[in-house]
C-alpha cells in the first residue's frame, strides 16, 4: 500500500533499509531552466544514497549523460514533455535506447524555435507513449500557473495511459500536493515524489521507495502502489528564489522572444495574483474531473 509522508527524508536510517530510494524528478544542466551539472548530480547522489530520474524539459541530453554513471548511482532515463497548452508530462523509460527513440521520433520534430515546448497537446503525447514500453506519470498536477491540468478534458483512453501521479513535489505548495494525492486515490494510480531539482541543493528534498533492484521491477512496484513517498516542500522564500533562478538561466540561455518569456515566466512565479486566478476550487474539480461523464470513452 502507497504511504506519504511530508517531512525531510533521514538518509541515514533509510540506508539500513533493503530499498530503492529515487528522486523522480530531477533536471540537468541541459534543461533550459537548471545549472545541475551531472558530475555534481552523481556526487552528491552517491553520499545521500540515492538515485536519480532525469526528467529534462524535452530534452534527453540529461538523461544520456547520467546514464554513463549507472554504475554509481541508479538512473532512471526519462524526460518532462512540456506540449502547447503547458501541460507538463513525466514519461520513464527503462532503457536510453527507448528514451531515445521516443525522443527522436515524438518529441525532436515537434519542438518550437524556444524548446520549452512542443507544437502537440497532452493527447498526443500520451497516445504516442502506448507504442513505447515506459511508464507515464502526470506531475504537480494541481499547481498554481498554466501547468495544472484543472482544464484537460480527459477520456477514458487519456487517463488508462497515465501509469503514476506525482503527489509530493518539493517545488509545489502543501495544499496542492495534498490535491494530487486526493486525484491518485480517485482515480486509482501509483504515486511518486520528486524535488523537482534545478540545482544540486534540492535533490533529494522528496524521494520515492520501493522495492526492486533493476529499474523495471522498481518501476513495477511503483505502479502496483506499492511506493513509501517522503518529502518537504520548500518554503516560500525558497520557492521565489528558486523561481526567479529558472527564469535567469532560461534568459542567459538565449529566450530572446518576450512572448515566449511570458509564457515561460507564467508557470514558475509563484505569488498571489497568480494562485487567486488559476487555481479555482481545486477539490470541486477534481471531483469533476473523475466523474464518469469527463472520462466517458471518446
Amino acid at each position: 500500500m502507497a504511504e506519504v509522508y511530508f517531512r525531510k527524508p533521514d538518509f541515514k536510517s533509510l540506508a539500513k533499509e533493503d530499498k530503492t530510494i529515487i528522486d523522480m524528478h530531477y533536471h540537468t544542466r541541459y534543461s533550459t531552466d537548471s545549472i545541475a551539472r551531472p558530475r555534481l548530480i552523481v556526487k552528491k547522489a552517491k553520499k545521500i544514497g540515492i538515485g536519480v530520474a532525469i526528467t529534462d524539459h524535452n530534452t534527453i541530453r540529461g538523461a544520456e549523460r547520467m546514464w554513463e554513471s549507472r554504475k554509481e548511482v541508479p538512473v532512471i532515463p526519462g524526460i518532462e514533455v512540456t506540449d502547447a497548452t503547458c501541460i507538463h508530462t513525466l514519461i520513464y523509460f527503462y532503457s536510453l535506447d527507448e528514451l531515445q527513440d521516443f525522443y527522436n521520433k515524438t518529441i525532436k520534430p515537434r519542438l518550437y524555435n524556444m524548446p520549452f515546448f512542443i507544437s502537440k497537446n497532452l493527447k498526443y503525447v500520451l497516445e504516442c507513449s502506448r507504442d513505447y514500453n515506459c511508464v507515464v506519470c502526470i506531475p504537480h498536477p494541481f499547481s498554481p500557473g498554466s501547468v495544472n491540468i484543472n482544464n484537460v478534458k480527459w477520456s477514458k483512453d487519456m487517463m488508462d495511459s497515465v501509469n503514476l501521479i506525482e503527489v509530493l513535489n518539493a517545488f509545489n505548495l502543501r495544499t496542492r500536493n495534498m490535491f494530487a494525492m486526493d486525484f491518485a486515490r480517485k482515480v486509482n494510480k501509483g504515486i511518486t515524489g520528486g524535488s523537482d531539482g534545478h540545482s544540486i541543493g534540492e535533490l533529494g528534498n522528496a524521494i520515492t521507495i520501493a522495492e526492486g533492484e533493476s529499474i523495471e521491477d522498481f518501476l513495477k512496484s511503483l505502479i502496483k502502489k506499492r511506493s513509501t513517498v517522503i518529502g518537504k516542500e520548500s518554503n516560500i522564500v525558497k520557492k521565489a528564489m528558486q523561481a526567479l533562478g529558472k527564469e535567469t538561466t532560461a534568459v542567459r540561455r538565449n529566450i530572446k522572444s518576450r512572448n515566449q518569456l511570458n509564457k515561460f515566466r507564467s508557470q514558475f512565479y509563484v505569488n498571489k495574483e497568480n494562485i487567486k486566478s488559476k487555481i479555482g476550487n481545486g477539490k470541486e474539480r477534481i471531483m469533476k474531473m473523475v466523474s464518469n461523464k469527463n472520462l466517458k470513452k471518446q
